[in-house]
């Protein structure tokens, strides 16, 4: 399945399950993760970091800010509120998508 597909099928899946699934810790570690691999690999084909706190950085300061990231998240777990969860959630998972976005065009 590439890309844009598996994208277009778990979107819907992603906007229905809601705030209580966002805000889970499963999905915290799968939004991180699919954030920090999609842009290790688009990295890795060419892409070039444009975020805001890493601009232009290599895969390891990349690799090293997303499982410090992620530690951060994961401690502060059961301090934030639901809403707060998820919407850290959703932001991962939409740079995830944007980086899969970014991976479909420069690998054409």
């Amino acid at each position: 399945m590439k890309f844009k597909s598996s994208i277009s099928f778990l979107l819907p899946f992603l906007l229905l399950s809601g705030c209580s699934t966002l805000a889970s810790k499963e999905a915290t570690v799968a939004c991180q993760v699919a954030d920090v691999a999609t842009t290790v690999y688009a990295l890795n084909h060419g892409a070039v970091e444009s975020g805001i706190f890493l601009s232009g950085a290599s895969v390891g300061p990349i690799l090293i800010f997303g499982i410090a990231w992620l530690g951060v998240k994961l401690y502060l777990h059961d301090h934030l509120s639901e809403t707060s969860r998820a919407t850290l959630n959703v932001i991962s998972c939409g740079a995830g998508i944007h980086n899969a976005n970014v991976i479909r065009v420069i690998t054409r």
